[in-house]
């Protein structure tokens, strides 16, 4: 991530999925999962995250989901700032 940005904490409640694919445009995501699950849709593959793992992205729709059974926090990190 280059210039800009902004750092994001989300907490999903178990069985939380996003209402569908989104596009991002011309903004970079990533970011680190720190606690729970989260099932990452990044345009067409899906990536299973646990604590610890991180993700990166641009330009592409995207989709979350909290498969678990706690609540998932995820530190996002995105450039530039979309406030």
């Amino acid at each position: 991530l280059i210039g800009a940005f902004e750092m994001i904490r989300s907490v999903t409640a178990p069985c939380a999925i996003s209402a569908a694919l989104r596009p991002s445009a011309e903004v970079q995501h990533g970011g680190v999962l720190v606690a729970g699950r989260l099932v990452l849709t990044i345009g067409t593959r899906r990536f299973e995250l646990g604590p610890g793992d991180s993700f990166q992205f641009a330009g592409q729709p995207y989709a979350w989901e909290n498969p678990g059974k706690v609540a998932a926090e995820v530190i996002w990190i995105v450039s530039p700032p979309v406030y």
